[in-house]
């Protein structure tokens, strides 16, 4: 099977180290993660990802922003995103989850579980 590319896009390096951990212990997925919204487009272009892992709230691009911008190129139009946040609990959230414009968002700090199971569903994979 051919590996999903997963990009992850997250300002704290500490978080980004951690997520790229709980897929790296899969087959699936090849991850690329960085720190800088801003250069995220850029990667995101020459990477070309089945999913996007964003922060919803970062310094200079928030996740919306950065997808916004990737979905106004055709290219992207299939990509998968899934947005983390700090903002809400997983008690706030609660069993059936929630969503901004149809992505899942996952609230911090997330689970590899949880965070494999997510991004496995987004892209089809079973577990």
């Amino acid at each position: 099977m051919k590996k999903k590319r997963v990009l992850i896009v997250v300002d704290d390096e500490t978080v980004t180290r951690v997520l790229v951990r709980f897929l790296e212990g899969t087959d699936h997925y090849d991850v690329i993660a960085i720190n800088d919204p801003t250069q995220a487009i850029e990667v995101a272009h020459e990477f070309r990802p089945n999913v996007i892992v964003l922060d919803i709230i970062m310094p200079t691009l928030d996740g919306g922003e950065v997808l916004a911008e990737l979905r106004r190129d055709k290219k992207f139009s299939s990509m998968h995103a899934i947005f983390l946040t700090g903002l809400v609990s997983s008690e706030e959230i609660g069993r059936d989850g929630y969503e901004i414009s149809g992505h899942p968002v996952i609230p911090k700090p997330v689970g590899a579980n949880e965070f494999r199971t997510v991004v496995a569903e987004q892209l089809g994979i079973k577990q």
